[in-house]
């Protein structure tokens, strides 16, 4: 296993500037933005608008987005509105498929279901690699890790759990002729900090309710 790196999502990105206390920004490898069009209590944001603005604001920490709705968006010009949940899974596979060349800034063709283009390309490309990480807990979500991603990226699981994930991705890649050991495994944690014990989980605990009596859950 290589080197843990820890990362946090600047919750003050929203309500004031600099978004990160220096004092904190030393604990940290790096920085974690959300990526949601219409979130529960009426929050959302891009991504990739949020990482930007993060990256702008500071220079020592690099920053990923974790996750980014890629099913929601088309690659090439046209935005498609209406997405049927039980797609998600096939656009996501075919998003992931025409990406990686995109990001290369290569000429992509491709005959797709939901996302047929010709020609299509983004430039500039990334001067260094952007690594594809993969989110999700289902059985679907790390297969395709393994099959399309440069990781996995955890949330609600036990260690046992991420380590038996870590396990069944390196197989699997392993039998596609990918190189496992490259990958970039990561967990999304949900922290309370306060004075005793109680106050650590008093304000963690309500954001775990708001959170599961959200219409998106």
């Amino acid at each position: 296993m290589g080197e843990v790196r820890v990362g946090m999502f600047p919750a003050a990105l929203r309500r004031s500037w600099p978004p990160v206390d220096p004092s904190v920004a030393e604990a940290v490898d790096q920085l974690c933005v959300g990526n949601h069009v219409s979130f529960f209590v009426g929050a959302g944001s891009d991504g990739l608008v949020s990482a930007t603005a993060l990256r702008a604001a500071q220079s020592e920490l690099p920053v990923y987005v974790a996750v980014y709705l890629l099913a929601l968006r088309h690659r090439h010009e046209i935005e498609i509105c209406g997405v049927d949940p039980a797609t998600r899974g096939r656009r996501m596979d075919e998003c992931l498929r025409v990406l990686r060349g995109l990001a290369d800034g290569s000429a992509v063709t491709s005959d797709g279901e939901f996302f047929p283009m010709r020609d299509a390309r983004i430039l500039p490309a990334p001067s260094t690699k952007v690594p594809l990480v993969v989110g999700g807990r289902s059985d679907a979500a790390v297969r395709r890790a393994a099959r399309f991603g440069d990781g996995w990226l955890g949330i609600w699981v036990s260690p046992l759990r991420f380590a038996a994930v870590r396990d069944q991705i390196a197989g699997e890649a392993t039998r596609m002729g990918r190189d496992a050991t490259r990958f970039e495994h990561a967990l999304n944690v949900w922290c309370g900090f306060g004075r005793s014990r109680e106050a650590a989980r008093r304000p963690l605990a309500a954001q775990m309710q708001a959170f599961y009596q959200s219409p998106f859950e």
